[in-house]
């Protein structure tokens, strides 16, 4: 890399140049980014400047203003030899040069290619004449044509050259389609001179379905369904390859793979339905493969190299070569790399790409939508000038690629080639990036607007991950998807000992022993009811799901799944009697599943019902590493003769409605929960706002309050006319379920004290009071509609039973005249009344200022030291923005003028100042320093990345208040290159350290470290980002504990502890 900011031309005008400039833009190393000539989303971006193309020569523009890297985008420009004048003079340029292109400029050079060096391809045939052409399609097995046998479907016919967006290539279902495609080359010369010569080859179909005796034209369909199809990108620097994953393109313009071919109308990544043994042949044996022999001929290949392949029952072809991103590829792949995409450029360039680490998001899928115009994608017919509306409406997380798009006179976008706009969602499951980009496509809007509403459906099948190889697919289900399949046998004996305590009459028929057989048994003759009605409940947890999953404590959740089912059919005056569940994730590691399953079984013990079975799937590519679906199914009786509920018609005006509390948010709200702890910039770890006694996530996951134990004996006393499970939908919309058309419940707020945490959750989240009651329990958990001459003897019983309740309103008749009464019998909106309801949320004044101001009021004042970039000083800073932190940066000091950490400080409006070293003594630059540090009233210092050596005079005046952070596990390697001598010694495990800063030696007392697996295959530069990423994490906790007085500077130099870490108790 440069030792300043790089200056960078990217030649085109497309999506994938769109692509390609705002993932560079991100680089803390650009310094300036040319487009040329660029499109209207290019000219947006950040550090980039658009050049006029007919204004721009390009050779000229390079050495005029001195760029240091020249991504040459477009294959028309590879085809011309640009890199080769542009590498003539002198010029850092990435791409191949023109022979070297011509793999993909000439399609009937790159077969030959092929054919020549034993790169599996389909076999094919190549003709300038249009009738030798025709004759070789509609051949019959075995006939002789030009002493050449035709034993296959030539249906598949390319134009030679380089045509507009892919439309040169025709795949066909029949001879005359085929012929047809070849008049259109050669005698209609649609294509011009691209098609002057043709490449007629064999129409491939996918391995796993062809040896199936299915429908041939089902097959054909099949295939152009491309579900067998994918792209195989890498990076080259014409030595060393590194491949990308892989990508699916969906080519035709139509839903189903219907009509013309396009350069692509979605793209899907990472496509991950292929055995390892494929990917390395593919790597080793092909694009490792093409990169050498153009090197051995003298055609030197740096850049991107990419290969459309297809397996086939007789293994893997190449359908034909690409020499630069394509469009879609980039707009699906560059959101995936972590690595900073100008050192891999440059890397290319310079062939040092085996020195380079290439990291990609684990866990993460992109899926792009291609908005294209009416009349694409034959250019003569498509019209542009139309504005492009609705792009201000879209989620903001999904991304917004430019391909055919400039600013009219207006400054406002317009359409201005058939390929408009590339929409892409990203998500932590396909199924989720899918649905952002649909999501998306249907704000936008433009005059002749079309787009596909497939993309994807391949990735969405059942029987998705079908195409390993049948020797490969144990090797796929251990390492891709984590399945120990060798603990399936102690799992099934754990869960004995988990369900053996709640066996009950009826369940005594399964024998535990045999658990993981199929279905389970219950018999209802030993259950104690004579003449049951079953009544049933199936339902799950929610988003609850992923603070347990991130938060890492599975225990509780189970007791909230049985809680939601048993709960439901309780209403209906049912016993629960067993319990079955359904755990669907990808990795099923059995710590995890025990804990889950253990709070299954508590929940049941709790609900008094059996926990008879259930389902433990792993569904790799459905769900990401960590993340999982619960599901259960309840099943109760209650006798015939007993009272049914909801009693309906035995409910009269001046009945009184029982509300029994619950015990927070129970399973329900927590999408919005979600958004307003992330809008706050509040942890999970971090102290509740509401009781910061404890963490957020203990207090979220306080699990849902089952109420059999309470209510069932209660139920069927013949005192309650009806129960209401308050769920999702709030108290407005589940007391309805249970209430007669004529009546209407009447609820004052102002009876019980709306809890802590929904009163914080209103105001941090500026919710209203209404939404508040249509979405959360806000305090009521269970609502009993009970006569009023039964309310003491209700009153009674729940006192008994410890339970905190209110009457909180009452069964009346609706005032409406006789008009109204249709609409109020079909609108249950209209069936709760609410009185008092701002006045209850009011009652915020008494709390939430104090829990929003009491850390604001009393945040210690932090200053941060650096020289360099500042990545740590921007982690405290962003830590020190959250509601919950104790500690605010107040000064940025850096004794390096040109530090890039302090704009960083300053974009984040933190004051900054320079105390340069130069020049001055050691006493006059370090007094300055703490003149600085006195007069901003700083109360703790951090170093991060200060190249000064402190005095003792300085660091006694902060000790046990200033602290600093090492890149390893201290006390090993303690010199300036730690990660190269963690490499050196060989060790397997590396990673960070926060310190007390003490006088004499620097390091003094450890606060915390953390660890990163060392890897053999390790560069420095690999090492040093994954403990760069820890470092980030780990510094802020450090410093939040010293604040807090957790942890102190003891007597003997050494930290001490006053209370352990917050994530460490239990």
């Amino acid at each position: 890399m440069l030792n300043k900011p790089a200056v960078v031309v990217v030649i085109g005008s497309g999506g994938r140049e769109h692509a390609l400039i705002w993932k560079l833009s991100q680089s803390e190393h650009v310094g300036k980014i040319f487009a040329l000539p660029g499109n209207f989303g290019i000219a947006s971006l950040p550090k980039t400047q658009c050049i006029d193309e007919d204004d721009a020569c390009v050779e000229y523009f390079c050495v005029k203003n001195k760029v240091d890297l020249v991504v040459v985008s477009p294959e028309a420009s590879l085809a011309d030899g640009v890199v080769d004048t542009l590498t003539a003079l002198g010029i850092r340029c990435l791409g191949p040069t023109k022979a070297a292109a011509q793999i993909e400029s000439s399609k009937a050079y790159g077969k030959l290619f092929m054919k020549r060096f034993g790169i599996p391809t389909a076999e094919f045939e190549i003709f300038a004449d249009s009738e030798k052409a025709k004759l070789h399609i509609k051949r019959s097995a075995k006939r002789e044509i030009d002493n050449r046998f035709c034993e296959y479907n030539a249906w598949v016919v390319k134009a030679s050259g380089l045509t507009a967006s892919g439309s040169g290539v025709y795949v066909s279902t029949s001879d005359d389609q085929a012929c047809n495609a070849v008049d259109d080359l050669i005698n209609r010369k649609v294509h011009g001179a691209a098609g002057k010569e043709i490449v007629v080859e064999k129409l491939l179909v996918g391995k796993e379905l062809s040896v199936r005796r299915l429908n041939f034209d089902y097959l054909i369909q099949l295939f152009v369904n491309n579900i067998f199809q994918f792209l195989a990108l890498c990076f080259t620097d014409g030595y060393c390859v590194k491949m990308m994953p892989l990508v699916q393109n969906y080519k035709r313009l139509l839903d189903n793979n219907c009509g013309p071919n396009t350069g692509g109308m979605g793209a899907c990544c990472p496509y991950l339905d292929i055995s390892v043994q494929h990917i390395r042949f593919i790597e080793e044996c092909i694009l490792q493969k093409v990169v050498n022999i153009l090197r051995e001929e003298g055609n030197m290949y740096k850049g991107i190299l990419y290969v459309d392949v297809m397996i086939t029952e007789f293994g893997i072809r190449v359908l034909e070569f690409n020499c630069t991103f394509g469009d879609l590829e980039a707009q699906v792949l560059l959101p995936l790399l972590e690595t900073d995409l100008l050192e891999v450029l440059f890397c290319c360039a310079d062939q040092t790409l085996s020195q380079c680490s290439i990291c990609w998001k684990t866990g993460r899928f992109s899926c792009g939508i291609l908005l294209a115009g009416s009349g694409y994608p034959v250019l003569s017919n498509v019209h542009t000038g139309y504005p492009v509306e609705g792009l201000d409406q879209r989620r903001k997380d999904v991304l917004v690629f430019h391909s055919g798009t400039k600013a009219d006179s207006s400054g406002l976008p317009v359409t201005s080639d058939g390929r408009v706009l590339c929409l892409v969602g990203i998500g932590n499951t396909f199924r989720l990036a899918r649905n952002k980009a649909y999501d998306a496509a249907q704000c936008v809007n433009f005059k002749g607007i079309q787009y596909r509403s497939d993309i994807g459906n391949g990735f969405l099948l059942p029987n998705y991950g079908i195409l390993s190889d049948p020797e490969s697919e144990t090797s796929f289900l251990d390492s891709e998807c984590s399945v120990e399949l060798s603990f399936a046998d102690d799992l099934v004996k754990s869960l004995v000992h988990v369900c053996q305590p709640i066996v009950r009459p009826g369940s005594g028929v399964l024998d535990y022993s045999q658990l993981g057989e199929y279905g389970a048994a219950f018999d209802l003759r030993l259950s104690g009811y004579r003449d049951p009605i079953l009544i049933s409940g199936t339902d799950g947890v929610g988003t609850k799901l992923l603070i347990a999953a991130k938060a890492k404590q599975y225990d509780t959740i189970g007791v909230d799944l049985v809680a939601v089912c048993v709960n439901d059919i309780l209403t209906r005056n049912a016993e629960p009697l067993f319990f079955l569940d359904c755990i669907a994730q990808t990795d099923l590691r059995e710590e995890v599943l025990l804990a889950l399953l253990q709070g299954i079984a508590k929940g049941c013990l709790e609900a008094g019902c059996s926990l008879i079975g259930g389902k433990t799937a792993c569904m790799p590519g459905l769900y990401a590493r960590g993340e999982f679906e619960l599901a259960g199914f309840a099943v109760g009786a209650v006798e015939r003769s007993q009272i049914a509920l909801p009693a309906k018609e035995r409910m009269e005006n001046g009945d009184v409605i029982i509300g029994i509390a619950s015990n927070g948010f129970h399973s329900n709200g927590y999408s919005l929960i979600k958004s307003v702890l992330d809008s706050q910039n509040i942890e999970l770890n971090d102290p509740c706002p509401w009781n910061p006694q404890q963490t957020v996530a203990i207090n979220l996951l306080l699990p849902t309050k089952i109420y059999v134990n309470t209510l069932l004996e209660l139920l069927r006393s013949g005192r309650v006319k009806g129960a209401a499970h308050i769920t999702g939908g709030g108290l407005v919309d589940n007391i309805p379920r249970i209430l007669p058309s004529n009546l209407i419940a009447k609820i004052d707020m102002s009876t019980w004290p709306i809890p802590d945490e929904f009163l914080w959750l209103a105001s941090a989240g500026s919710i209203s009071a209404s939404e508040m009651v249509n979405v959360f329990n806000c305090g009521i958990g269970m609502v009993l509609i009970v006569g009023r001459k039964d309310v003491p003897y209700v009153e009674a019983h729940l006192q008994s039973r410890s339970e905190r309740f209110f009457k909180i309103g009452t069964i009346e008749k609706p005032k409406i005249d006789s008009t109204e009464k249709s609409e109020l019998e079909h609108a249950d909106h209209n069936k709760v009344e609410i009185e008092n309801l701002e006045v209850a949320f009011q009652q915020e004044n008494r709390l939430v200022p104090t829990l929003l101001n009491a850390n604001h009021m009393n945040r210690k004042r932090v200053a941060v030291l650096i020289s360099g970039s500042g990545s740590n000083m921007l982690s405290l800073i962003h830590s020190s923005k959250k509601t919950a932190s104790v500690y605010e940066i107040v000064l940025v000091i850096s004794n390096v003028e040109t530090a890039s950490g302090l704009l960083k400080a300053e974009e984040e409006d933190i004051e900054t100042s320079i105390v340069s070293h130069e020049d001055k003594s050691r006493e006059d630059f370090e007094e300055q320093i703490q003149n600085l540090l006195t007069s901003k009233q700083v109360e703790f210092v951090c170093l991060a990345g200060f190249n000064r050596t402190l005095s003792d005079w300085l660091v006694n005046n902060w000790l046990g208040k200033m602290i600093n952070i090492h890149p390893s596990l201290l006390p090993m390697f303690r010199g300036p290159r730690p990660h190269k001598c963690a490499l050196q010694a060989g060790v397997r495990i590396s990673g960070c350290t926060v310190y007390f800063v003490e006088a004499g030696n620097d390091l003094g007392g450890i606060i915390l470290q953390d660890s990163v697996a060392v890897y053999p295959d390790d560069s420095e530069q690999s090492l040093r980002d994954r403990v760069k990423a820890v470092e980030n994490v780990l510094y802020p906790k450090a410093l939040d504990h010293v604040v807090r007085g957790d942890v102190v500077r003891h007597d003997d130099g050494k930290a001490h502890w006053t209370k352990l870490p917050i994530t460490d108790q239990k």
